[in-house]
């Protein structure tokens, strides 16, 4: 087991306005999880890129409100929204 300060993690800064700090990803544990979790700012009226996942997420909307594409269905997600994709 390892302890680490999200003061600690290092954001990664995106293209499009994002700040992404990861906590876990699937290609970087020890125990091989099978999700993400991270820490995703995005500026207002900013998009992130489209993209496919291969792994498990968990949306939890802290302000503000989004648009989530899922294959063909696109949801409207806002405070105090919480999305499960498995």
């Amino acid at each position: 087991m390892s302890l680490i300060r999200n003061s600690e993690i290092e954001s990664i800064q995106g293209n499009e306005g994002t700040s992404i700090k990861q906590f876990f990803h699937p290609h970087n544990t020890l125990e091989g999880i099978g999700y993400s979790l991270a820490q995703f700012t995005l500026e207002p009226e900013k998009k992130s890129k489209l993209h496919k996942m291969k792994s498990s997420e968990i949306y939890y909307i802290l302000e503000g409100k989004a648009n989530l594409r899922i294959d063909d269905s696109t949801m409207e997600l806002g405070k105090p929204s919480k999305v499960l994709r498995i």
